[in-house]
């Protein structure tokens, strides 16, 4: 496992902050000039999430690319699939998730094993991750753990499994059902949110802490200490 220094992660992580501040700053001061005050904003905020709403509702398709595709680009796949279960409800909302995320296990690793390898790799060592060789006869259990360890984002671990050159079958099939239990809690939560159920949503949310929990635990427990190759987040 390849560990850095305690400054280079804080290094990394003071220019992302120093970043996201500065086109904060620079953004609320080209809107103020351009006379965009924080009603107007908030209409156009409403507008918005009305026309990805309006887009989504007409055709589950818009949504169901929108899953299989942002991911990769680092949005998060929670907040895609908590807005399929508000719009689509618990059991259409499930299956546009899950279908979604199984389309964005092809294009990760087809991006990193074959596409933009070399970029996708640059961008998981500035993430803090190393990738290790993993011989074909462990290919099945790097992957079962890489998709428990805790902290690392989703289109992270499919681009280290990528990079690793694991086998796609087994990739693919291991990932996706392992995706199944985190699609049930956020779509839940999504449905219990668009339905105003409040049972639902907080099952689903119960469901996510438990089962956040359970990786904790299953990784503490067997696969710390038993996987030579896995990945670390640099210290």
């Amino acid at each position: 496992m390849v560990r850095g220094g305690l400054s280079e992660r804080r290094k990394k992580l003071l220019i992302l902050v120093a970043s996201a501040l500065v086109v904060l700053v620079a953004g609320s001061i080209f809107a103020w000039e351009c006379g965009v005050d924080r009603i107007s904003f908030h209409v156009w905020m409403e507008k918005f999430h009305d026309f990805i709403h309006a887009l989504a509702k007409r055709n589950p398709i818009f949504l169901l690319l929108a899953i299989g595709i942002l991911p990769s680009f680092f949005v998060p796949s929670s907040i895609l699939c908590i807005l399929s279960g508000v719009i689509y409800g618990k059991t259409v909302g499930f299956i546009v998730s899950f279908l979604g995320l199984g389309i964005n296990l092809v294009v990760t690793y087809g991006l990193a094993a074959f596409v933009v390898k070399k970029f996708v790799h640059k961008i998981v060592n500035y993430a803090g991750y190393n990738v290790p060789e993993v011989p074909s006869k462990d290919h099945i259990s790097f992957i079962t753990l890489i998709r428990v360890i805790p902290g690392i984002p989703l289109a992270i671990q499919s681009y280290i499994l990528g990079l690793a050159n694991v086998k796609f079958k087994p990739y693919f099939i291991i990932s996706w059902i392992a995706e199944i239990f985190w699609v049930v809690g956020f779509v839940l939560m999504g449905g219990g949110i668009g339905k105003g159920h409040l049972t639902l949503a907080i099952t689903g949310f119960l469901a996510l802490l438990l089962l956040a929990f359970a990786t904790k635990i299953f990784y503490k427990k067997y696969g710390k200490s038993r996987n030579k190759y896995v990945v670390s987040r640099k210290q």
